[in-house]
């Protein structure tokens, strides 16, 4: 009586074990594609919300920056306003003692109206350089055009200080 079912199960089980094959790897396809869309959802997310917060610090750290500048630039122009190219001393003792909070910068100076360097809060910063346009030398240019300018102007290269 099963003799007829044996003979069609044997011809019938590798229909069935190449269905069930298929549709195991058809689950796990859909179930790693699941899990890749899921990963991926995540990902945006929270790169998201890494983004927001440095955007967040970006501007904190920018109104910082600017805040302290301002604050630095209005004590040192009330000191030049106040006491001229004469007196220092109140300028230098806040940069020696730590009272300007200088994390943010290199360097603050102020030049005049002659374009003189005239006060650094860097101690090895020399004395009085120019940083304006007043070294005149003969143009290159005469030598092969007549009607070329005899002279014209070049600045000093790089910056008046180093940054330490």
């Amino acid at each position: 009586m099963f003799k007829f079912l044996k003979v069609r199960a044997k011809g019938n089980t590798l229909y069935w074990l190449s269905l069930t094959s298929g549709l195991f790897i058809l689950l796990i396809w859909l179930f790693i594609s699941y899990e890749l869309k899921k990963e991926h959802e995540f990902i945006i997310k929270t790169s998201n919300s890494n983004l927001q917060n440095i955007v967040r610090s970006f501007k904190e750290h920018s109104e910082d920056t600017i805040t302290n500048s301002d604050e630095l630039l209005r004590i040192i122009k009330f000191n030049y306003e106040k006491y001229g190219t004469k007196d220092f001393k109140t300028l230098n003792a806040y940069f020696q003692n730590g009272v300007l909070d200088m994390k943010f910068f290199n360097q603050v100076g102020i030049i005049d109206e002659q374009g003189i360097y005239s006060f650094s809060n860097l101690p090895t910063h020399p004395r009085n350089p120019t940083t304006s346009c007043r070294t005149t030398r003969p143009s290159r240019s005469r030598l092969t055009r007549p009607n070329a300018s005899i002279s014209h102007q070049t600045c000093r290269p790089g910056r008046p200080s180093r940054p330490s």
